[in-house]
């Protein structure tokens, strides 16, 4: 991927946590294996066999893409999901209260730095009111507006990730 501004390795982390989140299908990450493989004439293994891998559960590929992705700079990773569950927000494909359930998972992983961590936590408390009914849906949207916005800026690097 010589030409993106992210590693294969960081595509491959995209896509890992974008299955643990829901946010990515694994059809697109299906998809994106085939586009890789045309695309190049020396290919990674590892594409190959994702390209491959449309019956296998999710749970396996997650494990397979978490193989894939060692040594890779997560930043680029968790900039690139963000981008995405921004994207999906303002598409109003998912409400605010499904795509906070499946960011909320993110907080679970160890090299996730401290203040993005922290701002997932206060979304998944925010979500915690919702369900409570301490808060309505506008303000838990408009909540996750503004954490994400900074994102935005990482949505034209989608591009070569999915069909758009």
């Amino acid at each position: 991927m010589t030409n993106e501004p992210f590693t294969y390795k960081e595509a491959v982390g995209y896509f890992r946590m974008g299955l643990v989140t829901g946010l990515v299908s694994k059809q697109e990450l299906i998809d994106w294996a085939d586009r890789e493989i045309l695309r190049h004439e020396i290919v990674e293994p590892d594409i190959v066999e994702l390209s491959f891998c449309g019956k296998r559960p999710y749970s396996e590929i997650i494990w397979l893409l978490g193989q894939f992705e060692h040594g890779s700079h997560y930043q680029t990773s968790v900039n690139l999901i963000l981008a995405r569950a921004d994207l999906l927000q303002q598409q109003a494909i998912f409400p605010a209260s499904d795509i906070i359930t499946g960011l909320r998972l993110l907080i679970e992983e160890m090299w996730l730095d401290k203040a993005t961590k922290s701002q997932l936590q206060m979304l998944k408390d925010n979500l915690e009111q919702y369900k409570r009914q301490a808060i309505n849906n506008d303000s838990l949207s408009e909540q996750l507006t503004q954490f994400l916005a900074p994102y935005r800026a990482f949505q034209p690097h989608l591009a070569s990730l999915l069909l758009v």
